[in-house]
């Protein structure tokens, strides 16, 4: 007898927004297994490296709660749903930086789903970081609850400019000196403009 594991067949990490340092950006995640993944299953990504949440208006300090977006955020949940549940949520551990959701649904074989969620960069220029993916499902019709945890999956990276959590170093763009009288012995102003 012989049974497939369940891997990702599809898992994919990019930043929408700019690599600037200190400025608010949105990350996309795309993701897909080779088999359904059950409601309630637990997807940790991490780590996203660097980043903070402050002044993030999506993100609730005392609750770790941050709001998703995207075309599949209803999928997910910063809980394990039962009859209710806060679906287009996540959970995000400031100290691990890492991000955790629980299906809301029934994730269906080798379909796509995304979703996005802004983070603030790091202020100091940096390489984008290896994330890893990695799947808990609980098995609650046992008693004792039966949990499996797959082993944690490098996601592919956007290349260039997207990947994610790729940060420039500060430079200057504007470099500019002027005099206001260019004769020898005149009293004279000196603009500088830097930018």
């Amino acid at each position: 007898l012989f049974i497939y594991a369940i891997t990702f067949t599809y898992a994919r990490v990019g930043q929408l927004g700019l690599g600037h340092p200190f400025s608010v950006n949105t990350l996309g995640v795309t993701i897909a297994t080779n088999q359904e993944v059950q409601k309630g299953s637990k997807i940790r990504i991490a780590p996203f490296s660097g980043v903070s949440m402050t002044d993030i208006p999506e993100y609730d300090p005392l609750t770790s709660r941050l709001t998703l977006g995207g075309p599949h955020k209803a999928s997910f949940s910063a809980e394990k749903c039962s009859s209710v549940c806060l679906t287009g949520t996540a959970n995000f551990n400031l100290v691990g930086k890492s991000l955790e959701v629980f299906t809301a649904v029934k994730m269906q074989a080798n379909s796509n789903l995304s979703f996005t969620f802004p983070v603030r960069n790091p202020g100091m220029q940096q390489e984008s970081p290896r994330i890893g993916i990695r799947i808990t499902f609980t098995d609650d019709t046992t008693d004792p609850p039966r949990v499996e945890e797959l082993p944690t999956t490098v996601m592919v990276r956007d290349d260039g400019d997207r990947a994610p959590l790729k940060v420039g170093g500060a430079q200057i763009s504007t470099k500019r000196i002027g005099q206001t009288v260019p004769y020898p012995g005149a009293v004279n102003d000196i603009a500088v403009t830097i930018s």
